[in-house]
């Protein structure tokens, strides 16, 4: 059996020939100086695409649960695409023509490897404009699922960049389906509120739902992601009140249309929790976080980077309830995820929020953990890695 060695500081695993695949994500905790994080996973759930279920996307947000001194605890919450509430991305046809590396792209983008998702959407979309075909409806397609990965990514002024061009391919063509358009639409709203510019947030949003009423109606499942999307932005604007108004209204048809086992129904738990979250109703939004997570794994899987979007947000409220040793457990399910995903944004984070959780651990009884956090994270990972070749 080959030795298998945790480096941290190169976040990788080594056997004795060559790199192995990355394990780990970060807990769910950061210190709140003047208040409680809540980076609600954004998931942004692409729209659901009748009968395929929605994937769900995050959108990091930094909210308070409740005011708290400076030596509190501050869970992260991730919705998302994207962290924290999660904002439902809306997925468009795909482009006719499927080349190899747009295939290769939609493999990484559905395994959560965004860095090679966007490797291949790139070279995909590189076959278009070589031909010339910089007007296709096909090659924005091909754009908008580039953006898509880039803003789970973080690259979100990239994501943006991309989702312009491909909804003014679309604005430009006569022949271009209006429904189509407004999820691209919803796409820059996601963007604009990962950046934080929400009334930017809600302009595209507002755009991309007098298509969707116009077209489809108000109790359509793709009518209900834009009612969620816009109770999300309205989260981050700070008015909870209208926040749940919004995304009773998404999921009751979510509930009804798509059913309780769905992904874009998932989305909208998660998305009501963190508003009970920042209410201070802790026990609902452990409820719902829950509901969330049953369907995640059920449908996701227990390695995929909205997994673990949902067990941060757990682990943030066991943490928010000073029950630290839950809050651990959770928040490094999660880091161990984005470790093996090389999620770099999400791997410091939860980094972070795992130091914090492990020194309270430590204040609380020292002798019960008596290893530096450092050398317990290399224990951790190293006995992860084990049992992957044992």
């Amino acid at each position: 059996m080959e030795a298998c060695v945790y480096v941290g500081s190169n976040r990788r695993f080594f056997d004795d020939d060559t790199a192995k695949w990355l394990v780990g994500l970060a807990v769910t905790v950061i210190i709140g100086v003047a208040g409680i994080v809540v980076a609600v996973r954004k998931k942004s759930e692409k729209e659901p695409q009748p009968p395929q279920p929605a994937p769900k996307q995050e959108i990091s947000n930094n909210n308070n649960f409740a005011p708290v001194n400076t030596n509190t605890i501050a869970p992260v919450i991730h919705n998302v695409v994207n962290v924290p509430a999660t904002e439902q991305q809306q997925q468009i046809p795909k482009p006719q023509r499927k080349d190899y590396h747009f295939n290769v792209a939609e493999v990484h983008y559905d395994n959560g490897d965004y860095k090679q998702a966007i490797e291949h959407y790139r070279l995909s979309a590189k076959e278009y404009e070589d031909h010339g075909k910089y007007m296709s409806l096909d090659y924005a397609k091909v754009l908008n699922c580039l953006g898509g990965a880039l803003r789970r990514f973080g690259k979100h002024d990239d994501a943006i960049a991309e989702y312009i061009k491909a909804q003014g391919i679309y604005s430009e063509n006569t022949n271009a389906n209006q429904v189509e358009l407004s999820m691209i639409y919803n796409h820059l709203g996601i963007a604009f509120n990962r950046k934080g510019d929400f009334e930017e947030a809600l302009r595209w949003h507002e755009k991309d739902l007098a298509i969707k009423e116009k077209e489809l109606g108000e109790n359509h499942p793709y009518t209900a992601t834009t009612y969620n999307n816009i109770g999300e932005t309205y989260r981050k604007k700070g008015d909870l009140d209208e926040t749940l108004r919004w995304l009773e209204k998404a999921l009751a048809i979510k509930e009804k249309e798509l059913g309780i086992n769905h992904l874009s129904t998932a989305n909208t738990y998660n998305n009501i929790g963190t508003v009970y979250g920042e209410n201070g109703e802790l026990d609902k939004a452990l409820e719902y976080f829950k509901k969330d997570l049953a369907i995640i794994e059920k449908v996701l899987g227990k390695n995929h980077p909205d997994t673990a979007t949902s067990y941060n947000n757990i682990g943030a409220v066991y943490n928010h309830q000073k029950q630290h040793a839950e809050g651990l457990d959770y928040g490094l399910k999660a880091y161990k995820i984005a470790f093996k995903l090389d999620i770099e944004h999400r791997i410091k984070l939860y980094k972070e929020g795992l130091q914090i959780v492990y020194k309270a651990l430590q204040a609380q009884n020292p002798t019960a953990h008596p290893m530096a956090f450092e050398d317990w994270l290399a224990s951790e990972m190293e006995r992860e890695c084990n049992s992957i070749y044992l």
